[in-house]
Protein backbone atom coordinates (compact mmCIF):
# COMPACT_ATOMS: atom_id res chain seq x y z
CA UNK A 1 0.00 0.00 0.00
CA UNK A 2 1.80 3.15 -1.19
CA UNK A 3 1.17 6.46 0.47
CA UNK A 4 3.10 9.48 1.61
CA UNK A 5 4.64 11.18 4.58
CA UNK A 6 3.76 14.66 5.77
CA UNK A 7 6.79 15.93 7.65
CA UNK A 8 8.79 19.09 7.03
CA UNK A 9 6.04 21.22 5.48
CA UNK A 10 6.05 24.86 6.53
CA UNK A 11 2.89 26.42 7.80
CA UNK A 12 1.10 28.69 5.33
CA UNK A 13 1.52 32.31 6.27
CA UNK A 14 -1.19 33.45 8.64
CA UNK A 15 -3.62 36.09 7.55
CA UNK A 16 -3.63 39.41 9.31
CA UNK A 17 -6.35 41.97 9.97
CA UNK A 18 -3.99 44.90 10.17
CA UNK A 19 -4.81 47.73 7.78
CA UNK A 20 -2.57 48.24 4.77
CA UNK A 21 -2.36 51.57 3.02
CA UNK A 22 -3.05 51.67 -0.69
CA UNK A 23 -1.87 54.38 -3.03
CA UNK A 24 -1.23 57.86 -1.61
CA UNK A 25 -4.42 58.29 0.39
CA UNK A 26 -4.34 57.31 4.05
CA UNK A 27 -8.11 57.17 3.91
CA UNK A 28 -8.03 54.30 1.42
CA UNK A 29 -7.40 51.10 3.35
CA UNK A 30 -8.03 47.45 2.70
CA UNK A 31 -10.99 46.31 4.74
CA UNK A 32 -10.38 43.57 7.35
CA UNK A 33 -11.13 40.08 6.11
CA UNK A 34 -14.37 38.62 7.32
CA UNK A 35 -14.30 35.54 9.51
CA UNK A 36 -15.57 33.42 6.65
CA UNK A 37 -12.99 34.76 4.19
CA UNK A 38 -10.19 34.26 6.71
CA UNK A 39 -11.31 30.66 7.19
CA UNK A 40 -11.44 30.06 3.43
CA UNK A 41 -7.94 31.48 3.01
CA UNK A 42 -6.59 29.46 5.90
CA UNK A 43 -8.11 26.23 4.65
CA UNK A 44 -6.77 26.92 1.16
CA UNK A 45 -3.31 27.26 2.68
CA UNK A 46 -3.86 24.11 4.68
CA UNK A 47 -4.82 22.14 1.61
CA UNK A 48 -1.71 23.37 -0.17
CA UNK A 49 0.53 22.42 2.76
CA UNK A 50 -0.85 18.93 3.24
CA UNK A 51 -1.21 18.14 -0.45
CA UNK A 52 2.31 19.38 -1.22
CA UNK A 53 3.46 17.04 1.52
CA UNK A 54 1.46 14.27 -0.09
CA UNK A 55 3.08 14.86 -3.47
CA UNK A 56 6.68 15.44 -2.32
CA UNK A 57 7.08 13.30 0.81
CA UNK A 58 7.94 10.22 -1.26
CA UNK A 59 7.69 7.89 1.70
CA UNK A 60 5.33 4.97 2.13
CA UNK A 61 3.01 3.62 4.74
CA UNK A 62 2.82 0.01 5.71
CA UNK A 63 -0.04 -1.46 7.66
CA UNK A 64 2.40 -2.50 10.35
CA UNK A 65 5.13 0.17 10.33
CA UNK A 66 6.18 1.13 13.85
CA UNK A 67 5.28 4.77 14.55
CA UNK A 68 8.06 6.70 16.22
CA UNK A 69 7.31 8.01 19.66
CA UNK A 70 9.11 9.91 22.39
CA UNK A 71 8.67 9.49 26.11
CA UNK A 72 9.99 12.04 28.57
CA UNK A 73 11.78 10.47 31.55
CA UNK A 74 11.56 13.54 33.78
CA UNK A 75 8.90 14.95 36.13
CA UNK A 76 6.96 11.70 36.40
CA UNK A 77 4.77 12.88 39.25
CA UNK A 78 3.84 16.15 37.57
CA UNK A 79 2.90 14.46 34.31
CA UNK A 80 0.92 11.77 36.10
CA UNK A 81 -1.07 14.47 37.91
CA UNK A 82 -1.78 16.11 34.58
CA UNK A 83 -3.08 12.86 33.09
CA UNK A 84 -5.31 12.06 36.06
CA UNK A 85 -6.91 15.50 36.22
CA UNK A 86 -7.96 15.56 32.56
CA UNK A 87 -11.57 14.93 31.64
CA UNK A 88 -12.10 12.02 29.24
CA UNK A 89 -15.11 11.25 27.06
CA UNK A 90 -17.30 8.38 28.25
CA UNK A 91 -18.21 5.45 26.03
CA UNK A 92 -21.67 6.90 25.46
CA UNK A 93 -20.16 10.24 24.49
CA UNK A 94 -17.78 8.58 22.03
CA UNK A 95 -20.60 6.60 20.42
CA UNK A 96 -22.71 9.76 20.21
CA UNK A 97 -19.82 11.56 18.53
CA UNK A 98 -19.42 8.74 16.01
CA UNK A 99 -23.15 8.92 15.23
CA UNK A 100 -23.01 12.71 14.84
CA UNK A 101 -19.97 12.42 12.57
CA UNK A 102 -22.13 10.63 9.99
CA UNK A 103 -23.65 14.04 9.21
CA UNK A 104 -20.47 16.11 9.29
CA UNK A 105 -19.90 18.06 6.10
CA UNK A 106 -17.26 20.71 6.77
CA UNK A 107 -13.86 20.33 8.39
CA UNK A 108 -13.93 22.13 11.74
CA UNK A 109 -11.34 24.70 12.76
CA UNK A 110 -9.95 22.35 15.43
CA UNK A 111 -9.59 19.49 12.97
CA UNK A 112 -7.98 21.81 10.44
CA UNK A 113 -5.39 22.87 12.99
CA UNK A 114 -4.64 19.21 13.72
CA UNK A 115 -3.98 18.70 10.00
CA UNK A 116 -1.55 21.61 10.00
CA UNK A 117 0.28 20.06 12.94
CA UNK A 118 0.34 16.68 11.18
CA UNK A 119 1.72 18.29 8.02
CA UNK A 120 4.60 19.76 10.04
CA UNK A 121 5.39 16.56 11.87
CA UNK A 122 4.59 18.22 15.18
CA UNK A 123 2.27 15.56 16.57
CA UNK A 124 3.76 13.17 19.11
CA UNK A 125 2.87 9.50 18.97
CA UNK A 126 2.60 7.07 21.83
CA UNK A 127 2.86 7.55 25.59
CA UNK A 128 4.40 10.66 27.09
CA UNK A 129 6.21 9.97 30.33
CA UNK A 130 8.73 7.22 31.01
CA UNK A 131 9.72 6.24 34.54
CA UNK A 132 11.42 3.25 36.17
CA UNK A 133 13.51 2.85 33.04
CA UNK A 134 15.45 -0.38 32.60
CA UNK A 135 17.69 -2.01 30.04
CA UNK A 136 16.12 -4.63 27.82
CA UNK A 137 17.53 -8.10 28.36
CA UNK A 138 16.86 -8.94 24.71
CA UNK A 139 17.89 -6.90 21.66
CA UNK A 140 16.01 -7.39 18.39
CA UNK A 141 16.05 -4.69 15.68
CA UNK A 142 13.03 -2.40 15.86
CA UNK A 143 11.59 -4.03 18.98
CA UNK A 144 10.81 -2.72 22.46
CA UNK A 145 10.77 -4.93 25.53
CA UNK A 146 9.13 -2.89 28.26
CA UNK A 147 12.08 -0.57 28.86
CA UNK A 148 9.80 2.15 30.24
CA UNK A 149 6.91 2.14 32.65
CA UNK A 150 4.01 4.53 32.05
CA UNK A 151 0.97 5.50 34.06
CA UNK A 152 1.07 5.84 37.84
CA UNK A 153 4.59 5.90 39.36
CA UNK A 154 3.05 4.64 42.60
CA UNK A 155 0.91 2.02 40.87
CA UNK A 156 1.02 -1.55 42.17
CA UNK A 157 -0.79 -3.42 39.39
CA UNK A 158 1.16 -4.12 36.21
CA UNK A 159 -0.19 -4.14 32.65
CA UNK A 160 1.61 -5.13 29.45
CA UNK A 161 0.76 -3.82 25.99
CA UNK A 162 1.92 -6.45 23.45
CA UNK A 163 1.63 -6.05 19.70
CA UNK A 164 2.89 -4.67 16.43
CA UNK A 165 2.82 -0.94 15.65
CA UNK A 166 -0.66 -0.75 17.22
CA UNK A 167 0.99 -1.30 20.61
CA UNK A 168 2.66 2.13 20.93
CA UNK A 169 -0.45 3.69 19.35
CA UNK A 170 -2.69 2.20 22.06
CA UNK A 171 -0.03 2.75 24.74
CA UNK A 172 -0.88 6.44 24.59
CA UNK A 173 -4.42 5.54 25.65
CA UNK A 174 -3.34 2.92 28.18
CA UNK A 175 -0.89 5.33 29.80
CA UNK A 176 -3.90 7.44 30.74
CA UNK A 177 -6.03 4.47 31.72
CA UNK A 178 -3.19 3.25 33.94
CA UNK A 179 -2.59 6.67 35.50
CA UNK A 180 -6.25 7.16 36.38
CA UNK A 181 -6.62 3.65 37.83
CA UNK A 182 -3.33 3.33 39.72
CA UNK A 183 -1.63 0.94 37.28
CA UNK A 184 1.64 0.87 35.38
CA UNK A 185 1.98 -0.26 31.76
CA UNK A 186 4.98 -1.45 29.76
CA UNK A 187 5.12 -1.88 25.98
CA UNK A 188 6.42 -4.91 24.09
CA UNK A 189 6.20 -4.16 20.39
CA UNK A 190 7.73 -4.63 16.96
CA UNK A 191 6.47 -2.90 13.84
CA UNK A 192 5.53 -5.18 10.97
CA UNK A 193 5.07 -8.10 13.36
CA UNK A 194 1.48 -8.92 14.33
CA UNK A 195 1.58 -11.08 17.43
CA UNK A 196 -0.60 -13.82 15.98
CA UNK A 197 1.32 -17.11 16.25
CA UNK A 198 1.99 -17.72 12.56
CA UNK A 199 5.15 -17.56 10.41
CA UNK A 200 4.92 -14.19 8.65
CA UNK A 201 6.52 -12.38 5.75
CA UNK A 202 8.71 -9.31 6.22
CA UNK A 203 6.98 -6.28 4.70
CA UNK A 204 10.20 -4.95 3.17
CA UNK A 205 12.11 -8.03 2.03
CA UNK A 206 9.03 -10.10 1.07
CA UNK A 207 10.89 -13.04 2.62
CA UNK A 208 10.23 -14.95 5.85
CA UNK A 209 10.73 -12.75 8.91
CA UNK A 210 12.95 -14.48 11.50
CA UNK A 211 13.21 -11.26 13.56
CA UNK A 212 9.43 -11.29 13.99
CA UNK A 213 9.54 -14.92 15.14
CA UNK A 214 12.37 -14.11 17.55
CA UNK A 215 10.57 -11.07 18.91
CA UNK A 216 7.39 -12.96 19.69
CA UNK A 217 9.23 -15.82 21.37
CA UNK A 218 11.36 -13.46 23.46
CA UNK A 219 8.45 -11.15 24.30
CA UNK A 220 6.29 -14.00 25.63
CA UNK A 221 9.21 -15.22 27.75
CA UNK A 222 9.83 -11.72 29.15
CA UNK A 223 6.13 -11.16 29.82
CA UNK A 224 5.98 -14.43 31.77
CA UNK A 225 8.96 -13.29 33.86
CA UNK A 226 7.26 -9.94 34.55
CA UNK A 227 4.08 -11.65 35.81
CA UNK A 228 1.74 -8.74 35.01
CA UNK A 229 -1.85 -8.73 36.22
CA UNK A 230 -3.03 -7.97 32.67
CA UNK A 231 -1.71 -8.43 29.12
CA UNK A 232 -3.44 -6.41 26.39
CA UNK A 233 -2.69 -7.37 22.79
CA UNK A 234 -3.26 -5.38 19.60
CA UNK A 235 -2.22 -5.95 15.99
CA UNK A 236 -3.25 -5.36 12.41
CA UNK A 237 -5.82 -7.87 11.14
CA UNK A 238 -4.27 -9.83 8.31
CA UNK A 239 -0.66 -10.23 7.17
CA UNK A 240 1.00 -12.35 4.49
CA UNK A 241 2.43 -15.65 5.66
CA UNK A 242 6.11 -16.47 5.24
CA UNK A 243 5.33 -18.21 1.93
CA UNK A 244 3.71 -15.05 0.58
CA UNK A 245 0.15 -16.32 0.76
CA UNK A 246 -2.65 -14.70 2.74
CA UNK A 247 -3.78 -16.82 5.69
CA UNK A 248 -7.25 -18.27 5.73
CA UNK A 249 -9.55 -17.00 8.45
CA UNK A 250 -9.28 -20.38 10.19
CA UNK A 251 -5.47 -20.10 10.15
CA UNK A 252 -5.69 -16.59 11.57
CA UNK A 253 -8.06 -17.75 14.29
CA UNK A 254 -5.86 -20.70 15.26
CA UNK A 255 -2.83 -18.44 15.32
CA UNK A 256 -4.53 -16.13 17.81
CA UNK A 257 -5.73 -19.07 19.90
CA UNK A 258 -2.10 -20.14 20.17
CA UNK A 259 -0.99 -16.61 21.13
CA UNK A 260 -3.58 -16.39 23.89
CA UNK A 261 -2.59 -19.83 25.20
CA UNK A 262 1.08 -18.86 25.32
CA UNK A 263 0.30 -15.65 27.25
CA UNK A 264 -1.86 -17.42 29.82
CA UNK A 265 -0.31 -17.97 33.23
CA UNK A 266 -1.61 -17.98 36.83
CA UNK A 267 -2.49 -14.49 38.01
CA UNK A 268 -2.46 -12.92 34.51
CA UNK A 269 -5.58 -12.00 32.59
CA UNK A 270 -5.44 -11.51 28.82
CA UNK A 271 -7.36 -9.06 26.63
CA UNK A 272 -7.26 -8.01 23.00
CA UNK A 273 -8.05 -4.59 21.60
CA UNK A 274 -9.58 -5.74 18.34
CA UNK A 275 -8.22 -4.50 15.05
CA UNK A 276 -9.15 -0.95 14.07
CA UNK A 277 -11.01 -0.29 10.82
CA UNK A 278 -8.89 0.90 7.93
CA UNK A 279 -9.53 2.09 4.40
CA UNK A 280 -7.48 3.88 1.78
CA UNK A 281 -8.72 7.48 1.95
CA UNK A 282 -9.15 7.97 5.68
CA UNK A 283 -6.19 10.24 6.41
CA UNK A 284 -4.92 13.82 6.26
CA UNK A 285 -4.36 14.24 2.49
CA UNK A 286 -7.97 13.23 1.81
CA UNK A 287 -9.33 15.60 4.45
CA UNK A 288 -7.18 18.47 3.18
CA UNK A 289 -8.55 17.91 -0.33
CA UNK A 290 -12.19 17.69 0.86
CA UNK A 291 -12.53 20.37 3.55
CA UNK A 292 -16.16 21.03 2.62
CA UNK A 293 -17.07 17.40 2.00
CA UNK A 294 -15.36 15.29 4.66
CA UNK A 295 -17.75 12.42 3.91
CA UNK A 296 -15.61 11.86 0.81
CA UNK A 297 -13.07 10.49 3.27
CA UNK A 298 -15.49 8.10 4.97
CA UNK A 299 -16.59 4.65 3.85
CA UNK A 300 -19.27 2.10 4.50
CA UNK A 301 -18.55 -0.09 7.51
CA UNK A 302 -18.20 -3.29 5.47
CA UNK A 303 -15.37 -1.71 3.46
CA UNK A 304 -13.25 -1.03 6.55
CA UNK A 305 -13.34 -4.42 8.30
CA UNK A 306 -12.47 -7.92 7.14
CA UNK A 307 -13.23 -11.51 8.07
CA UNK A 308 -10.02 -11.51 10.13
CA UNK A 309 -11.81 -9.32 12.67
CA UNK A 310 -14.33 -12.09 13.36
CA UNK A 311 -11.54 -14.67 13.44
CA UNK A 312 -9.87 -12.74 16.26
CA UNK A 313 -13.15 -12.40 18.14
CA UNK A 314 -13.80 -16.14 17.81
CA UNK A 315 -10.29 -16.98 18.99
CA UNK A 316 -10.75 -14.79 22.06
CA UNK A 317 -14.05 -16.44 22.89
CA UNK A 318 -12.57 -19.93 22.66
CA UNK A 319 -9.52 -18.97 24.73
CA UNK A 320 -11.45 -17.11 27.42
CA UNK A 321 -9.70 -13.87 26.44
CA UNK A 322 -11.48 -10.55 26.93
CA UNK A 323 -12.28 -9.10 23.48
CA UNK A 324 -12.73 -5.35 22.97
CA UNK A 325 -14.49 -4.34 19.76
CA UNK A 326 -12.89 -1.09 18.55
CA UNK A 327 -15.04 -0.73 15.43
CA UNK A 328 -17.92 1.21 17.09
CA UNK A 329 -15.39 3.89 18.12
CA UNK A 330 -14.94 4.71 14.41
CA UNK A 331 -17.98 3.37 12.60
CA UNK A 332 -21.75 3.53 12.81
CA UNK A 333 -23.30 2.94 9.37
CA UNK A 334 -20.18 4.59 7.94
CA UNK A 335 -16.64 4.80 9.26
CA UNK A 336 -15.45 8.36 9.73
CA UNK A 337 -12.16 10.24 9.40
CA UNK A 338 -13.21 13.11 11.68
CA UNK A 339 -15.03 12.44 14.95
CA UNK A 340 -15.80 14.94 17.67
CA UNK A 341 -13.50 17.59 16.15
CA UNK A 342 -10.66 15.05 16.07
CA UNK A 343 -8.77 13.82 13.03
CA UNK A 344 -8.95 10.06 13.52
CA UNK A 345 -6.08 8.68 11.39
CA UNK A 346 -2.62 10.00 10.70
CA UNK A 347 -2.16 7.30 8.07
CA UNK A 348 -4.59 4.66 6.84
CA UNK A 349 -3.57 2.20 9.57
CA UNK A 350 -2.99 4.19 12.78
CA UNK A 351 -4.97 6.58 14.94
CA UNK A 352 -3.61 10.02 15.64
CA UNK A 353 -2.44 10.47 19.20
CA UNK A 354 -5.24 13.02 19.61
CA UNK A 355 -7.86 10.40 18.82
CA UNK A 356 -6.16 7.64 20.79
CA UNK A 357 -6.15 9.93 23.83
CA UNK A 358 -9.78 10.88 23.20
CA UNK A 359 -10.71 7.20 23.54
CA UNK A 360 -9.24 6.89 27.06
CA UNK A 361 -12.61 6.76 28.80
CA UNK A 362 -14.05 4.24 26.35
CA UNK A 363 -10.99 1.99 26.62
CA UNK A 364 -11.09 2.21 30.42
CA UNK A 365 -14.75 1.16 30.37
CA UNK A 366 -14.01 -1.71 28.00
CA UNK A 367 -11.14 -3.05 30.10
CA UNK A 368 -12.89 -2.67 33.46
CA UNK A 369 -13.94 -6.37 33.56
CA UNK A 370 -10.26 -7.44 33.50
CA UNK A 371 -8.83 -4.56 35.51
CA UNK A 372 -11.11 -5.05 38.51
Amino acid sequence: MESVGMKGIALPRSETNSDQEVGVSTAMRIQPMTRASRRRARLAGLATAVLVAASTGCSSYSSTDMPTYHADDSAAGAVNAQLTTQSYATTDEVLAAVAAAQQTKDLSDNAAQQLVALSRGEVQDGPENCFDKREASVVIPGATFGECAYGDPAGINQMVMYGDSRAPMWASTLERVAAVNGWQVRVYAKGGCPVVDLPLQNNETRAPDPDCDAFRTAAVEEIHKAKPQLVVTASHAGHRLADGEWPSTSQWQRGWESTFAKLTQPGTRVAILGAIPNWDNNDAPCLAAHQNDVQACSTERENAVSEYFDAERNAAALAGTHYVDTVPWVCAQKCESVIGDNVVYYNPYHFTKTYADYLTGAVADALRPVMG
